[in-house]
């Protein structure tokens, strides 16, 4: 990017609204002024935390999710890649477990004779028992089991994972993008703005048109900085009506996944995707 300033390795600690503008607080004790302070700071937003400090939080969903990525053999692949060659989704009716399958990448990326492959499961929560194992061995030892469950080839792909590979749980919650006061100052853009499940896949589609709208909001208030406040609320309006009900559709389409009996017509899971730009 040229012509532009970035600031590598800083992490944000607060922001002060002033007369004039606005001062980003880092915690290497360095500040920063300017017109407009937009957190793009994630899920867990530093930014978001300071502008609603009493709703700023995540929400956990009923539902727990652990993944691996390993190194599989051309022939040991080839079952899998036979049913898709990229990705594929499926569930377990009886016991309500969702995988998801993808390839990493493949021997003319990696330039060796191996693919490398991320399955991800994931299961509802109804009891204690059904929390996340707190070792590695266990949420593998748990991964295999619910694995065993499944028909051919997704049994052996995940009963055959090494007992080195590392497992990481993923915490799935949202945020509905709520309202917020930033006084014409400070706003949200991407998933610190609406975190959602991936259930859908629409979180990157909502964070690009964000950022695209934002582009003409700011390219707009340049031309007239007087009405800044205006556009930048018109941009939060546009945006919280378009990716607010996304929140919850993806929240709605990650719990019919994990239950065989919501999976039919019209489920939030199997819909079609429109987006408001």
């Amino acid at each position: 990017m040229q012509d532009i300033d970035i600031q590598f390795n800083k992490t944000f600690a607060r922001f002060e609204i002033v007369c004039d503008g606005i001062i980003a607080f880092f915690t290497d004790g360095s500040s920063y002024k300017g017109s407009l302070l937009v957190g793009a700071d994630g899920s867990k937003s530093y930014v978001r935390r300071q502008l609603l400090p009493d709703t700023y939080h995540l929400q956990q969903l009923p539902i727990r999710f652990i993944g691996v990525s390993y190194r599989i053999t051309e022939s040991a692949v080839e079952p899998l890649r036979a049913i898709d060659p990229l990705l594929f989704q499926g569930t377990n009716p009886q016991t309500n477990d969702f995988i998801w399958y993808s390839i990493l990448d493949t021997p003319a990326t990696n330039g060796g004779s191996y693919y490398t492959i991320q399955i991800n499961v994931s299961w509802p929560l109804k009891s204690p028992d059904d929390e996340v194992k707190a070792t590695n061995a266990e949420r593998l030892a748990d991964m295999k089991r619910r694995g065993a469950g499944m028909a051919e080839p997704m049994r052996s792909a995940i009963t055959n994972i090494p007992d080195d590979t590392k497992v990481i749980e993923v915490r799935l919650a949202d945020w509905p993008c709520l309202e917020w006061d930033g006084r014409g100052r400070v706003t949200l853009i991407g998933d610190a703005a609406h975190a959602m499940t991936m259930f859908r896949g629409q979180a990157a589609n909502h964070g690009i048109t964000d950022a695209y709208n934002m582009c003409l909001m700011l390219q707009r208030a340049q031309q007239n900085p007087s009405t800044l406040e205006a556009e930048l609320a018109q941009y939060e309006s546009d945006m919280r009506e378009r990716a607010a009900p996304a929140v919850l559709l993806s929240r709605q389409a990650c719990i019919d996944a994990h239950d065989w009996t919501r999976l039919k017509e019209g489920s939030p899971a199997l819909a079609k995707r429109a987006q408001k730009v």
